[in-house]
């Protein structure tokens, strides 16, 4: 991770480490790639949430992580993983009852201020060796998605719009923006991995249950088979769950794991 820029300033008889944002700080590229999503998803993805429901979520998450740098680590900072909390929720996190075009709902407002904050709090709370373990947002949807249950919150659609220019300008975002944040990370080879797994599980998994179908609103019949496979495996959320949230550096692997040959056989087994 790239280390912003570092200042500091006396407010009160207390030094204050002020950290300015970074352009080569790959939480601003991710950024900047969910940013272009939700602005397509407001104009021709459809995406059935309010501008009201992102700035909220925004806005959440910037307080909470401002307040904690400011009182616990006295430090003003340009609270860069607050954002992207707050802009994953949004991305993900539906309301049942919230239309397209409704620019301004704030419907379920209260959900989504309480999944970004329960996401924060594990971020600060949750954590082993001095980070946390669990991707925040992810942690806080799955909380609220079996909490509330289909009532209250949904996710946002497996697939997006039928194929057409928009989806694949939509597909040009996630998959270049993805990987050349990955390779900046040096995490690719997490990402092929991920990726090659679901894919070859999700095919044995469908094998097992041929007559296993799935609907869909812009699509005249249901999709089975290699047809729901193709769909399953190539769909815009898998895309930003494997591109964007499994490879945050705070909770992937420090390094690929490697086991001595010599560990392999049984007579170098030591027992205590």
């Amino acid at each position: 991770m790239v280390s912003a820029k570092r200042r500091a300033v006396r407010l009160f008889g207390r030094e204050y480490t002020v950290i300015l944002p970074s352009l080569r700080d790959p939480r601003m590229h991710v950024a900047a790639v969910l940013v272009t999503l939700q602005v397509l998803g407001q104009t021709v993805l459809g995406f059935r949430l309010s501008v009201a429901q992102i700035l909220i979520c925004l806005l959440a998450g910037a307080l909470i992580e401002f307040a904690v740098a400011f009182f616990k680590d006295s430090a003003i900072m340009w609270p860069a993983s607050g954002l992207l909390t707050g802009n994953s929720t949004a991305f993900i996190l539906r309301t049942p009852g919230t239309l397209h075009g409704q620019w301004w709902s704030t419907h379920g407002i209260w959900i989504f201020i309480g999944v970004v904050a329960v996401s924060m709090a594990s971020k600060y709370l949750i954590r082993w060796r001095g980070r946390h373990i669990f991707n925040p947002s992810n942690l806080g949807l799955v909380i609220a998605f079996v909490a509330l249950g289909p009532k209250l919150t949904e996710p946002q659609d497996l697939w997006w719009i039928p194929p057409g220019p928009w989806l694949i300008v939509t597909y040009a975002v996630l998959v270049v923006g993805g990987l050349l944040i990955a390779w900046e990370l040096r995490l690719l080879g997490l990402e092929i991995a991920f990726m090659a797994g679901f894919a070859a599980v999700t095919a044995v998994a469908l094998a097992l249950v041929p007559d296993h179908c799935m609907v869909a609103s812009w699509h005249v019949a249901p999709m089975c088979g290699r047809e729901l496979w193709q769909i399953l495996v190539t769909s815009p959320e898998l895309l930003v769950f494997g591109l964007f949230m499994i490879p945050d550096p705070r909770t992937v692997p420090d390094g690929p794991w490697r086991v001595s040959p010599s560990a392999l056989w049984w007579p170098s087994w030591r027992c205590c």
